[in-house]
């Protein structure tokens, strides 16, 4: 079992003075569905922050790493509910 590592704040801090430029780029991505484009970025947050990607190795282009993990997760969402492999069974999809 994985043993959790401490959130440190330099990964919140990061995110949060990117948050606005991303919010954007979200917005662009939901055609300006601002509510879609706020969970989005929610998303990312949460994925970033306890995943704590090694910052030395993604800080020369972390706009590029963030966008890429949004548009990884617009991709997702589209994609609909995931079907498993017993006949009629499909996971709910949640809004």
């Amino acid at each position: 079992m994985l043993k959790p590592r401490p959130i440190t704040s330099n990964h919140a801090e990061l995110f949060l003075e990117l948050y606005e430029w991303l919010l954007r780029r979200a917005l662009g991505l939901t055609s300006g569905d601002r509510a879609q484009a706020e969970d989005l970025v929610h998303d990312v947050y949460v994925h970033f922050v306890l995943n704590r990607p090694n910052l030395e190795s993604i800080v020369n282009n972390i706009e590029g790493y963030l966008f890429t993990m949004l548009r990884n997760m617009t991709s997702r969402k589209r994609a609909g509910p995931l079907v498993c492999a017993a006949p009629g069974f499909r996971l709910p999809t949640f809004p």
